[in-house]
């Protein structure tokens, strides 16, 4: 990823209008792999989001390598790959952070859906913070949320710890987000 907390602000603001771009892309990916798929539904609803979660971490574990994929748009060329680095340190190859960008951006959806309040800000909290100069959705004053984060989470659970998290996570994640607007 991007080492946005070194970063000087006018690449911070690249990155950033950078990655909402790729959002809308990322999530027509998606629709186009998921077409067919039984039982899970795009339909932008909380609900939809468990079957999403169960389909993906079989599908991180399950997607083949395709050489020549571009990164996405959070992620710094310059850092290896499973494919070219240390698969401890870089447990995913292009075809992964592919898949991870595109339930990611789905994910910004959903939530975008049940908070339409909260807006896109580049995150801005002391200098060592590591989540300095990152995207994310502001929930409330002191509370931000980087769905890349969270979708990053469970793959890394299914890909490098062998410990899936629970289907319902990014759900519940979402519950929890819409019941603090309300």
């Amino acid at each position: 990823m991007w080492d946005t907390i070194n970063a000087d602000p006018e690449t911070v603001t690249r990155l950033h209008e950078s990655y909402l771009e790729s959002l809308e892309p990322a999530r027509e990916r998606l629709r186009g792999r998921i077409a067919g798929v039984a039982g899970v539904q795009l339909d932008g609803s909380i609900e939809s989001l468990v079957p999403l979660n169960a389909w993906f971490m079989d599908e991180i574990l399950e997607t083949p390598d395709k050489p020549g994929l571009s990164l996405p748009s959070w992620w710094d060329p310059a850092m290896p790959t499973a494919e070219t680095g240390d698969p401890e340190t870089y447990p995913f190859t292009r075809s992964q952070l592919e898949l991870i960008d595109e339930v990611q951006a789905y994910y910004a959806e959903v939530l975008q859906k049940v908070r339409p309040d909260a807006p896109w800000v580049i995150y801005k909290r002391g200098k060592r913070n590591i989540n300095n100069g990152r995207s994310m959705l502001k929930l409330a004053k002191d509370h931000f949320l980087a769905p890349r984060t969270v979708v990053y989470g469970v793959a890394l659970g299914s890909v490098l710890y062998n410990q899936p998290s629970p289907v319902d996570v990014l759900a519940t994640v979402a519950r929890d987000i819409q019941l603090e607007g309300r």
